[in-house]
């Protein structure tokens, strides 16, 4: 399945607040229904972060075991940062993986490689 990424006004305004939000209070939670454009307003507003930034992101996401099998996360960052030429990493793994040994070392090894080349968020 290829995935590819359009970037739609609302995508875009959306990122724009996000990034204003973050700037002044340093969290910001989406509420917005399904077919919204959660997964591509974030991307997108992260994406802003890399380039004020000038240096790549590393994403640690959180999400169901139906959205890991589906590897949506992982096609929406890979296809944004080929249209866009941003540089942003992305694991990928759920809650479930906090709570066994092989899955935080699998968080630990991620986060301690990549946190030496670049911002993780």
């Amino acid at each position: 399945m290829i995935f590819i990424y359009e970037s739609r006004p609302l995508t875009e305004y959306g990122a724009q607040k996000i990034d204003e939000v973050l700037h002044r209070q340093k969290a910001c939670l989406l509420d917005v229904k399904t077919g919204g454009g959660k997964t591509y307003m974030s991307i997108h507003s992260i994406g802003l972060i890399a380039k004020k930034a000038k240096k790549p992101i590393n994403l640690l996401i959180f999400t169901t075991k139906q959205q890991i099998k589906s590897h949506h996360w992982e096609n929406s960052v890979k296809d944004y940062c080929a249209v866009t030429k941003t540089q942003l990493n992305s694991f990928v793994t759920n809650y479930e993986q906090l709570t066994s040994e092989k899955g935080l070392n699998k968080i630990f090894n991620w986060v301690t490689n990549t946190s030496k080349k670049s911002t993780i968020i």
